[in-house]
């Protein structure tokens, strides 16, 4: 009966260590919109600490945009960042 137990462990490990490789975020990028600060940016962090290894994120308002500009240099995260357009 160990046995078959032991057989089993060793493929619920292999199967674990395939669905880690499938959903694998090591090396993508992430476009998260509303992520200057608040819960986006902490959405971000949580990302980066995955495997994405740039975030976009984008604001309408320069004041916001500056404010996760610095937010994600002081985290030491590597970002792109783009201004929406208003229709303001």
């Amino acid at each position: 009966m160990s046995c078959v137990i032991n057989h089993l462990f060793n493929i619920l490990d292999k199967f674990y260590i395939l669905m880690a490789n499938i959903f694998s975020l090591e090396g993508k990028n992430a476009w998260i919109t509303g992520a200057s600060y608040g819960i986006g940016f902490n959405i971000a962090k949580a990302f980066v600490a995955a495997g994405i290894k740039t975030v976009i994120f984008n604001d309408r308002y320069e004041e916001s945009l500056q404010r996760g500009l610095d937010n994600y240099k002081e985290a030491g995260i590597e970002i792109r960042h783009l201004r929406s357009l208003s229709t303001e």
